[in-house]
């Protein structure tokens, strides 16, 4: 079985996101609600990191033209204020 490069990138982006979510989850656990309140908690958080980190893997282009777009128009705006 052959696994290509951006193949692996986007497993370690998932597991990256997915780590996140379970270490955001260890301040829900060890809050004083109930344990059922608290499972809820945590399996939606953990579940809503997973989706962004699916989102940013099928969206990664758009992303990264939204980032550029913001980072170009920093960079005029920035130099406009440095001609003054």
């Amino acid at each position: 079985m052959n696994i290509d490069l951006p193949t692996i990138a986007k497993i370690i982006c998932f597991l990256l996101f997915l780590l996140v979510g379970l270490w955001a989850t260890t301040d829900i656990l060890q809050s004083r609600k109930s344990f059922g309140e608290r499972t809820i908690e945590a399996i939606a958080m953990v579940l809503v990191w997973t989706l962004m980190g699916i989102l940013t893997i099928y969206f990664a282009r758009f992303f990264l033209f939204l980032i550029g777009a913001f980072l170009v128009i920093s960079l005029v705006i920035w130099f406009k204020d440095k001609m003054k």
